[in-house]
């Protein structure tokens, strides 16, 4: 790869070993990829290498010897002897991790709850933001248009390159740690602009209006196009970044969609023949009343009537989210049998206290769960049995990796039946 001088001096050493190990790490990265340099970024967004709070990661924890050896090894390839310097860049963790405050209710052993405590102590002491959230954009950590940026989780990436117009491509702990000692990332694939154009059409020929709608849209066509770029005409009823944030997740969960375009809605395609960059699609698909019972119908894999566990916040609930969840549930209290937990980034849980609204929900029996992700960090309730979803996303995960029975709907849909105790979800 052609580096620049202050990449070769790290690459050299000048800056330490860690940096150094950090630089290393890229260039063999980048040409096995094909990229013949790299390119500055100032954003950084990397999960814990502890996202995973289980006792697989405790165990592993342990067999490195500790933190400091496990992060060495795990994020960065290196040898377990190393100091670790604090990030040079600045650096955000994403989600996965439990709630520290709600470890019980999440049903996390004490051991883990301990080791959680110690990982939150060594982020920190690194300078890894330790505010962990699918969406940092909702915790005012955002890049802007057409910024170069290194990005991990699913969602974040579809909603910086989407939404925002960024560039990333779908980073791992190990590229995005190096990032945040390096400043850099290889230049491949989605920072090229001729390779962000639209592959697929989908002409949507159905109302596409609430939450539920896009992520049943975000969910089909994510299956169809798998991991090419998808370009949806035919929107009459003009989203929010909410409804942008459940159908960019629900389509990298059925399929890798990494980027996708709205024509009139998303930065890159103001029209059309924008989004294609004057070409033709491969292909073109139809979202129609067809395709999105097809969806609904996926996502909702329970027989029974009775649910016991509600999770809302995939990707994390906004404060505009958690107060449209107050209004619906008004003064009415979550069944007895019912685990409801509302899954928020760190300053909207905050913004929840100064609101006064977290008495509102220990009065109604809803817990609030900051920074983590149920499903890959491992800490739904493992007694529950069967789930009841507003994210496509985890309806998807929660069926493939758990077994259990799974119901989709809206957070509407969600909320009655969880005061019910039975679900009363429908397609329409």
């Amino acid at each position: 790869m052609k580096l620049t001088d202050r990449e070769k001096r790290l690459l050299n050493g000048e800056k330490g070993k860690v940096p150094q190990q950090a630089m290393a790490l890229l260039v063999k990265y980048g040409e096995a990829l094909g990229a013949e340099e790299m390119v500055p970024v100032q954003h950084i967004y990397a999960s814990s290498a502890f996202c995973a709070n289980t006792d697989l990661t405790l165990a592993t924890v342990k067999q490195c010897g500790g933190i400091k050896e496990y992060f060495s090894e795990f994020a960065l390839c290196g040898d377990a002897g190393w100091e670790i310097p604090r990030m040079e860049h600045f650096a955000t963790c994403l989600a996965n991790n439990i709630d520290l405050d709600m470890w019980e209710e999440q049903e996390a052993s004490r051991e883990i709850y301990e080791m959680g405590l110690l990982a939150d102590e060594f982020e920190r002491g690194i300078d890894h933001l330790s505010a962990p959230s699918c969406a940092p954009y909702l915790q005012g950590i955002s890049p802007i248009f057409a910024e170069h940026i290194a990005s991990m989780e699913s969602s974040a990436v579809s909603f910086f390159n989407s939404v925002i117009g960024a560039r990333t491509n779908t980073e791992g702990i190990e590229s995005a740690t190096a990032a945040a000692y390096t400043g850099c990332i290889p230049k491949w694939g989605l920072h090229y602009t001729e390779n962000r154009k639209g592959t697929h059409l989908v002409r949507v020929t159905v109302p596409v209006e609430t939450i539920m709608d896009w992520g049943l849209l975000g969910f089909y066509f994510g299956h169809v196009v798998q991991e090419k770029i998808p370009v949806v005409d035919g929107i009459s009823h003009r989203p929010s970044a909410d409804m942008l944030k459940h159908c960019g997740a629900a389509a990298a969960s059925s399929g890798g969609v990494e980027l996708y375009h709205v024509v009139g809605v998303t930065p890159e395609a103001q029209d059309r023949n924008m989004a294609f960059q004057r070409g033709a699609p491969l292909e073109e698909f139809e979202f129609g009343e067809r395709e999105k019972r097809w969806s609904y119908e996926m996502l909702n894999s329970g027989t029974s009537p009775y649910i016991d566990h509600v999770i809302l916040g995939c990707p994390h609930y906004s404060i505009e989210q958690v107060f449209q969840f107050l209004r619906c549930l008004g003064r009415r209290k979550i069944h007895s049998d019912v685990h409801l937990w509302l899954m928020v980034p760190y300053t909207v849980k905050m913004l929840v206290i100064r609101q006064g609204y977290d008495k509102l929900m220990r009065e109604a029996g809803v817990h609030i769960i900051a920074g983590a992700c149920p499903i890959l960090g491992g800490v739904y309730r493992k007694s529950a049995q069967s789930i009841a979803t507003d994210s496509a996303k985890q309806a998807k995960y929660f069926r493939d990796m758990t077994g259990k029975p799974v119901y989709f709907g809206s957070m509407e849909q969600c909320i009655e039946s969880a005061v019910s105790g039975k679900w009363i979800g429908s397609f329409c």
